[in-house]
């Protein structure tokens, strides 16, 4: 990896759960997955209706995960290790539009990474289960 690795523009923040996500982590490289929301359903047909075609309510959602690539300095992955604790944080993306995404859940994955030197920029598979709805605020 090189010194100045390219993103695109985008950075993820983080935050105490409940509020602000304020922190600066790291520029963002990859986005393999936003959050989206997938309903749970359940059968409610009745077996006297005149239709006979089955039918469906929603109940709850599922957001999801956010799934991204961090573009990180060496010595800051102690930083993100250390959110790995299970404990929701509030997380926000700033895009290069300045829209933003916001939504909260814990660190579910860090792939471990390392290079030679904490300056080295290294590339840190990251993913977050989103346990709040998402949030998008378009720009001005």
């Amino acid at each position: 990896m090189n010194e100045h690795q390219k993103t695109f523009g985008i950075t993820l923040f983080y935050g105490t759960a409940g509020g602000a996500a304020a922190t600066p982590l790291a520029g963002i490289v990859g986005i393999d997955g936003l959050p989206d929301l997938v309903f749970d359903e359940t059968e409610i047909t009745e077996l006297d209706q005149a239709d006979k075609m089955k039918q469906w309510a929603l109940t709850v959602a599922d957001a999801g995960t956010l799934s991204v690539t961090l573009a990180m300095r060496n010595a800051t992955l102690t930083t993100l290790l250390a959110l790995a604790d299970t404990v929701d944080r509030a997380w926000k993306i700033t895009f290069r539009s300045t829209a933003t995404l916001t939504f909260e859940g814990p660190l579910k994955r860090v792939g471990l990474a390392g290079a030679s030197g904490a300056n080295s920029v290294i590339n840190v598979p990251v993913t977050v289960r989103v346990n709040s709805l998402p949030v998008y605020t378009p720009s001005a």
